[in-house]
Order: structure tokens, then C-alpha cells, then sequence
């Protein structure tokens, strides 16, 4: 009888243990669940894209106005590398978060990777910018690919299905033909973008 009684005690005992367990679940885990599920439905606010893409020819007017607080965060320390030049060339995506506007442009995706185009206009200018992320949705990379500023300087992109992406800027000079320089990179298989050339080409057009 006390044998019966003490098996029991030890199964009544295991399984509430199983229970405390089970209910006290990493908070990491869970945070990073709830992350994930929020990504995907900032990911639902995307139109699919095929590639290959030009832009900013691709925009459309019925594309969906993205929220500046699920804007800043997710995007607040992402940082955006340069299309040309070593320094930081243009604001990233989250800078100015409070008065700027943001439009879901595009979405594709590969087995490592999602890539999203968000176009951002603040005080006149207009800005498009390529981020990716893993399958975690931990941001891997980003670049403003094509930009309008005031009319002054543009930047257009063609993003092909190669994963290359060509990019063009020209300047307004005084005058004179607007001076353009060109940029190539690639998105490489884990969502990296990789410069192909880093002399950039200038040429009247």
C-alpha cells in the first residue's frame, strides 16, 4: 500500500512539475513568436512583385500606406548602407519617421530571404528603399535604391531577375548636361547586397 501511494505522489508530482514548466515558456521564444507573427503581417501589406522591376516606374497609386509607428519599429536600427560613395548619401528609411509618409511598393521572396520596396516621401522628396530579411524576419540588409529631390537629383533602379541591380543618378549642373554615375550590385543568396563595381562612371547624358 505505501509502495501504490508513493508511486503516485511521484507521478502527481512529475506532471505538475511538466506543467509549471510548460507554463513558465522561455520569454525570449515567445517575444521573438510575436516579432515574427507582426512581421508577417507588415508582409501582408505588400503587393507581390516579379522581377525584374524598374523603378521608380513600378509605383502605383493603390499601393498601401504603412503605419510610421510599425515603421520605426521595425526599422529604427536598421541601418542602410550607400549606393555610392563610402558615407551616408541619403536618410534611412526610419529617419523622420514622425512626419514622413510610407508606401508598401513590392514584396519578393527567395528560400533565405524576403526582400521588401518601401517608397518614403518627406517634404518633397520621394525615396525607395529595398530591405531584406531572414526567414527569423531579423533584417539582414538595405539600400535606398531610387530617389526623386525636388527634381534636382534623381536615382532609378532596375532590380532584374538575376538578382543584379543597376542604379543611375544624375544631377542637374548649372547649365550644362546632367552629369550621371552608375552603380551595380547583387543580392546574394542569404540577402546580402554586394557592390559589383565600387569606380562609379561619369558620363553626360
Amino acid at each position: 500500500m505505501f509502495t501504490a501511494r508513493f508511486i503516485a505522489f511521484v507521478f502527481s508530482a512529475a506532471v505538475l512539475f511538466s506543467a509549471c514548466n510548460s507554463g513558465s515558456s522561455n520569454p525570449d521564444s515567445a517575444k521573438q513568436q510575436q516579432a515574427s507573427v507582426s512581421l508577417e503581417s507588415f508582409f501582408a501589406e505588400f503587393p507581390q512583385v516579379n522581377l525584374p522591376v524598374t523603378l521608380p516606374e513600378m509605383q502605383e497609386p493603390q499601393t498601401k500606406s504603412l503605419s510610421n509607428s510599425t515603421i520605426k519599429q521595425i526599422f529604427a536600427k536598421s541601418g542602410y548602407r550607400p549606393a555610392i560613395g563610402n558615407s551616408k548619401d541619403v536618410p534611412d528609411l526610419a529617419d523622420n519617421a514622425e512626419s514622413a509618409k510610407y508606401f508598401a511598393e513590392g514584396i519578393f521572396r527567395t528560400d533565405a530571404f524576403t526582400a521588401v520596396i518601401i517608397r518614403k516621401t518627406d517634404d518633397g522628396d520621394t525615396y525607395y528603399y529595398l530591405s531584406t530579411f531572414d526567414s527569423k524576419g531579423q533584417f539582414i540588409d538595405g539600400m535606398c535604391v531610387a530617389f526623386d529631390l525636388d527634381g534636382e537629383i534623381s536615382r532609378i533602379a532596375s532590380i532584374n531577375d538575376d538578382y543584379s541591380i543597376q542604379i543611375g543618378q544624375a544631377e542637374k549642373t548649372n547649365g550644362a548636361a546632367s552629369a550621371q554615375t552608375r552603380v551595380f550590385f547583387e543580392l546574394l543568396e542569404d540577402g546580402h547586397i554586394n557592390s559589383l563595381s565600387n569606380n562609379a562612371a561619369n558620363a553626360p547624358v
